[in-house]
């Protein structure tokens, strides 16, 4: 500490530094000056991993509201002597095109226990907010029923993700249709194509 020799009436002043070992300057930290300097480095290292996960988080909002979303609609399978008719309107409800859609058919007849795979098709890119109406034909046996024709749609979004879309339909005897639940498990003997 700073002092000064005599008094004020004294001219002839010193200036001089105490050295009392009773009062010395800070001959080791303080814990509180410890402990701010361990945790000041500890939370910029929190707030920067809490950052890039807001900025994983905001990402993957962005993509999943942009990204493409085919649904099906306005379904038809009626059967005629040995044809099966079908048709039906894939819709992309998204932001951003539907690439590289890939459409496989497969029908089955639950008396036969057979399984037959149609021809797959590919299908061009479906624009934001658009349609496309699909049709064809089946050659099946007049016997073949309930018969049951099964679709899995592949497609891409525009940030390269792979999705799928898959339905049911189901027709009998009396020609009425309805829709059944997809057995995903047909889908695994048969690649998938890019």
């Amino acid at each position: 500490m700073l002092k000064r020799t005599g008094h004020w009436w004294n001219r002839r002043r010193i200036w001089h530094y105490d050295s009392s070992p009773e009062k010395r300057t800070a001959d080791r930290p303080h814990k509180i000056t410890i402990v701010i300097g361990v945790l000041s480095p500890l939370l910029a290292i929190a707030a920067v991993a809490i950052s890039l996960q807001g900025v994983k988080t905001s990402r993957m909002a962005m993509e999943v509201g942009q990204r493409a979303y085919l649904s099906i609609s306005d379904g038809r399978l009626s059967v005629s002597g040995d044809q099966a008719h079908y048709s039906y309107v894939l819709h992309n409800l998204g932001n951003t095109p539907a690439e590289s859609v890939f459409v496989k058919y497969m029908h089955t007849g639950k008396d036969v226990g057979g399984v037959y795979i149609l021809n797959d098709e590919r299908i061009p890119d479906i624009g934001p907010k658009d349609s496309r109406t699909y049709q064809g034909t089946l050659r099946v046996d007049p016997g073949f029923f309930p018969l049951e024709m099964t679709g899995l749609a592949y497609y891409r979004d525009a940030f390269g993700e792979a999705h799928s879309l898959n339905w049911c339909w189901s027709v009998d005897v009396a020609g009425v249709m309805r829709e059944c639940t997809t057995d995903s498990t047909l889908w695994r003997i048969f690649p998938r194509r890019r």
